[in-house]
């Protein structure tokens, strides 16, 4: 299952780059609508997702493209609240698109994830 993740982190990651970090959402507002919209009592409807991707492709479009300069310039605590949604975006794309069965789905979340940022390496670490 985490053989896939790398892969379509890479892709989705590398589709754009050029937000500037003066345009950039930092309440995230994008992510959250996405939220709102498909979680329920706690619970993802990635089938929802699924039927509607667009709001989640352009999400993370915007975080695709904002250039590593721009990220370094952040505060301390815009840089990993960036990663976390990234992160857990990514996850929804990957469970949406690979239809990963909810018994795996926690998977996705274990281990050690290094991400491919447009050219650039980051890494999460969960330990």
């Amino acid at each position: 299952m985490p053989k896939i993740l790398l892969p379509l982190l890479t892709v989705l990651l590398a589709l754009a780059n050029s937000a500037t970090a003066a345009t950039f959402d930092h309440d995230h507002r994008d992510f959250t609508r996405i939220l709102a919209s498909h979680v329920k009592n706690k619970k993802v409807d990635y089938n929802s997702l699924k039927v509607k991707p667009a709001p989640l492709n352009a999400y993370l479009d915007s975080l695709a493209a904002v250039p590593k300069r721009d990220f370094n310039g952040w505060s301390k605590d815009r840089q990993p609240a960036f990663l976390i949604n990234l992160y857990n975006a990514g996850t929804l794309k990957l469970v949406v698109d690979h239809h990963i069965p909810k018994k795996d789905q926690a998977a996705v979340t274990g281990g050690r994830l290094k991400v491919s940022y447009t050219k650039y390496d980051w890494k999460l670490n969960r330990r």
